[in-house]
């Protein structure tokens, strides 16, 4: 038997579960990724509020213009995606979940070795 007092997901617990790497104050990056973060915060508050149905528009716009699809997604899969679990263990995250930025790529990708996720600047 393991007691577990895992919290629930909301939007606002997995956006405090995961600590950005943030660059110094002041610079130019910095600003670019607080404002990823921003984003972020609303992606996750967008998935709660509307039951994980989020609209999307079509990959290529010039291809299939005005179509548009939804995607059902859960904040659980998003916890899946970055750690590769859908609740805080008991003892908690080890090592703690982090955010890093990236310009490699505009889609976030993650590394579960070390439950980080990647968001796009």
């Amino acid at each position: 038997f393991v007691y577990s007092d895992s919290k629930p997901l909301t939007s606002e617990y997995l956006f405090e579960l995961f600590y950005p790497n943030l660059s110094p104050i002041g610079s130019n990056k910095r600003d670019i990724e607080e404002t990823s973060l921003y984003h972020w915060a609303n992606y996750l508050q967008q998935i709660e509020s509307c039951g994980g149905n989020i609209e999307v528009a079509a990959q290529n716009p010039n291809q299939y213009e005005g179509v548009r699809e939804t995607l059902e997604i859960s904040l659980e899969e998003i916890l899946i995606f970055a750690t590769g679990i859908s609740s805080e263990p008991p003892l908690g995250f080890s090592p703690k979940p982090g955010i890093d930025f990236q310009n490699s790529s505009p889609f976030p990708r993650a590394n579960t070795c070390i439950n980080t996720i990647y968001l796009p600047l």
